[in-house]
């Protein structure tokens, strides 16, 4: 069985960097109380419900043109956003009351939808976006940030195979950052955005050109260097890949949960499960609603049998995008393995009213019926439908070999010879059927002694068959981006 880990991976791509408003220095607060400045690197053990504040300055700078009380409120919302866990909700709140306090404070508009994207909640972040836009029309900012809106929503539907649409979506968030960079060729957000674009398209060159105008103006840009790194890891260069996502983006971003993420596919691809595992379940208490993360673990956990444990991460997907094409597969491979038969089927059989093309899935539920229903012809029936239309779907030829197992069960159950035996009928009581009657049997002679008998030479062992896997794994998936 080829592992899953090697054939089901999904990359986190679409990353939010918080924009800061006056310095700042990273803190963390030990229970000994000690306030020193410390590095935030976060070590392979590190208990997450430690708090880490990222604390301003006791003298605060504040810049001209804004009033104070506003840019107190952004940086109460900088300082919740960064602390580990984050406070989402207080980080929103404080933007939203930096809003209220100075209409035209594009920094909190930004970073309140940014807000919105961490906790996927992409209609929130792009109504923000449009607002910021609404207060200040000549924002090439805020038209790039719309534009990555589409492109977030694009992934998404991408993972749920829904291909024509995500294009479609993908397409309008270009034609706004082609817009934008006509006005601004060195706009961070439209490079960054069309950097992730090219990404989605698969073009590595072209991603890695938008990512270099980003990082010449700025080398710490949190988004460039994740697209970075998942140019490398595309590349399977994973020792570079591994340490721009620890070395770099999570230093500038501890939060990062798609350097989390992606770290983890680097570790994944690396064959070490158990640190990929630690980084994605991070990732999770970070941002539980993070797609990628869960369907990797539960790509994982099928892997190592950790049925339940799969199966409670797909029905979480699923939740969130019940057309996510994977998740049903993953789900339906999960229950099988735990022996429900009924659903794994249907499971399959759903995935494949999704996603048409997945002509695999007909063939799996074939192989299932044919196996479960070895000697039930109504079954084999079933199991014949399903290799027909694979067959069909996949225009075999009429030599292939499964066209020609479709011919043969049909001639087994034109002959009789998946039925069961009738059993024999059951004589009336009392009836012999005329059989002789046996004499009545003597008593039985004491047997003579018998001389001890040679112990008999032990049989050898058999092998032991080796146990079958309880459920194929799923299918291939392309990366998620």
């Amino acid at each position: 069985m080829v592992p899953i880990r090697y054939k089901f991976i999904l990359l986190a791509l679409l990353t939010s960097t918080f924009w800061a408003c006056g310095p700042a220095q990273h803190t963390v607060r030990h229970s000994s109380g000690s306030d020193e400045p410390t590095t935030t690197e976060e070590t392979e053990e590190e208990d997450l419900r430690t708090i880490r504040i990222v604390e301003v300055k006791e003298e605060l700078e504040y810049v001209e043109g804004l009033s104070n009380e506003a840019q107190d409120y952004f940086r109460s919302g900088v300082q919740k956003s960064h602390s580990v866990p984050p406070d989402y909700d207080g980080a929103a709140e404080a933007f939203e009351d930096a809003i209220d306090a100075e209409k035209g404070f594009m920094e909190a508009y930004f970073n309140l939808a940014m807000v919105y994207e961490r906790t996927r909640k992409q209609d929130k972040a792009l109504a923000v976006y449009q607002r910021a836009l609404k207060e200040n029309p000549d924002s090439p900012d805020a038209q790039a940030f719309i534009g990555k809106i589409h492109l977030a929503n694009a992934r998404d539907l991408l993972q749920q195979g829904r291909t024509q649409e995500a294009k479609a979506l993908m397409e309008k968030g270009k034609s706004l950052f082609d817009e934008v960079l006509a006005r601004d060729y060195e706009n961070i957000p439209a490079n960054n955005a069309l950097a992730l674009y090219w990404l989605l398209q698969n073009d590595t060159s072209q991603a890695e050109e938008y990512v270099r105008q980003v990082l010449i103006a700025q080398p710490s840009n949190v988004t460039a260097l994740n697209t970075r790194g998942l140019i490398f890891l595309q590349a399977n260069k994973l020792n570079i890949a591994q340490w721009i996502f620890e070395a770099k983006v999570l230093q500038f971003d501890p939060n990062s949960v798609e350097a989390l993420t992606n770290l983890g596919v680097v570790y994944i691809r690396q064959d070490n499960l158990p640190r990929a595992v630690s980084l994605l379940k991070r990732a999770i208490v970070l941002d539980p609603s993070n797609i990628a993360a869960r369907m990797n673990l539960g790509s994982i956990f099928i892997d190592y049998l950790n049925y339940d444990g799969a199966q409670a991460h797909y029905e979480y997907v699923l939740e969130a995008q019940p057309e996510n094409v994977e998740a049903v597969i993953g789900l339906a491979t999960a229950k099988l393995a735990k022996g429900d038969f009924k659903a794994a089927v249907d499971g399959y059989q759903a995935a494949y009213k999704l996603d048409a093309r997945r002509h695999s899935l007909l063939l799996k539920t074939a192989k299932l019926y044919e196996q479960r229903f070895a000697k039930d012809e109504e079954g084999m029936k079933v199991a014949i439908g399903f290799y027909e239309q694979y067959a069909t779907a996949t225009q075999l030829p009429p030599n292939h070999q499964i066209r020609k197992n479709i011919f043969v069960l049909k001639d087994m159950i034109a002959k009789g010879m998946l039925r069961e035996p009738p059993p024999e009928p059951e004589l009336p009581e009392g009836d012999d059927g005329g059989a002789a009657e046996e004499p009545a049997e003597k008593p039985a002679e004491a047997p003579a002694p018998e001389p001890a008998a040679e112990p008999a030479p032990e049989p050898a062992a058999e092998p032991t068959p080796e146990p079958e896997p309880a459920a194929e794994p799923a299918p291939e998936a392309s990366p998620s981006k």
